[in-house]
């Protein structure tokens, strides 16, 4: 029995120690639409270009894209879909290992309607990266394109 406590003690010890060291803490930063609002629109942007692309559902398709905004070098994503589908940016500085989350944006309306989130400008740095992720109203699962 003593060896059983003496076991079970040093198992609670080492998983307050792992949670206690942040092991179990969350990769991404959720935000709000407002909380990336700042940033540029790609409305007007020029030289743009789809970098990767994903189907989250049947008929909706997810961009990554890439272009000039303000004139500047940019990336933001986009979803073509319907009524409820939904599209987030994520943003990360350290190679995807920790990222923030620009969205989601829901898609309203009647028929097919389409959606870009805010850009966020590119930078020299190679840790920089982005990506852009979906979710088909009535899926259960989210769709990302990989890093770029």
């Amino acid at each position: 029995m003593k060896l059983l406590r003496t076991r079970l003690s040093a198992t609670l010890g080492a998983l307050a120690l792992t949670l206690s060291a942040g092991a179990f803490t969350a990769n991404q930063a959720w935000a709000a639409p407002e909380d990336c609002a700042s940033w540029p629109s790609a409305a007007n942007a020029t030289n743009a270009y789809v970098g990767a692309s994903e189907s989250p559902g049947s008929s909706t398709y997810l961009n990554l894209w890439f272009g000039t905004v303000n004139g500047k070098g940019a990336g933001w994503a986009s979803i073509t879909g319907f009524s409820g589908d939904k599209v987030w940016f994520d943003v990360s500085h350290d190679g995807g290992h920790y990222w923030f989350q620009c969205g989601p944006f829901t898609l309203s309306g009647s028929g097919r309607v389409g959606k870009r989130t805010p850009a966020h400008y590119t930078s020299p740095d190679p840790d920089v990266v982005f990506r852009a992720c979906g979710l088909a109203y009535g899926a259960i699962k989210e769709r990302c394109t990989d890093w770029y």
